[in-house]
């Protein structure tokens, strides 16, 4: 630290400012990391990459008395995965998903994890208009086998969901959702019963 003539510490080097310097300059670099590896990632996970570093908060059909869904999307295993983590705003439920590419097929694969004790397999699509689709088969779900959806990221960086799911051998509408951004933290899930 420097001090002036008589002893005092200047604006620039107190601690809090050395502190504010040093955290700015990490987040800068994280941040230019970050981008590289979207940039390199872009060929195998297409418009998902843009999706990465950002939670969102989204309210199913746009009901605002409805339980909303927290969503974090970060890179897994040094970046040859994207895991989505999300729970609902109360803890009661949520799961990880691991998207990945599979080195047998090529295809874009995932698998999602639930506290409710089921789970999900499926593949994704990347759409011509920069939408996904996911197409899933459900395991330990008493009544719905298969859930289609599409999903896109949105020009003022909201995102947006409607799926589908064969529940008693019908297709029937799924969920919708439009997600924006949010700092909220992702909730912390509560126990299965």
């Amino acid at each position: 630290m420097t001090a002036t003539s008589n002893g005092n510490l200047t604006e620039e080097d107190t601690p809090n400012t050395y502190a504010k310097k040093w955290l700015t300059e990490r987040c800068a670099i994280f941040e230019a990391e970050q981008k590289k590896l979207r940039d390199q990632r872009r060929p195998v996970f297409g418009p998902l990459t843009d999706f990465v570093g950002k939670s969102f908060r989204g309210i199913p059909g746009g009901d605002a008395d409805a339980k909303a869904d927290i969503q974090k999307w970060s890179w897994a295993l040094g970046g040859a995965a994207i895991k989505i983590s999300h729970a609902i705003e109360d803890g009661s439920y949520g799961g990880d998903t691991y998207v990945y590419k599979d080195a047998a097929t090529s295809d874009l694969v995932y698998v999602y994890i639930t506290n409710a004790g089921f789970r999900t397999e499926g593949t994704i699509t990347l759409n011509q208009d920069g939408s996904y689709t996911a197409d899933e088969a459900v395991t330990g779900h008493p009544t719905i086998t298969m859930v289609r959806s599409t999903s896109r990221l949105n020009a003022d960086g909201s995102s947006s969901m409607t799926s589908e799911m064969l529940e008693n051998d019908e297709w029937r509408p799924g969920q919708s959702f439009t997600y924006q951004p949010t700092s909220q933290p992702l909730p912390v899930l509560k126990a299965p019963e």
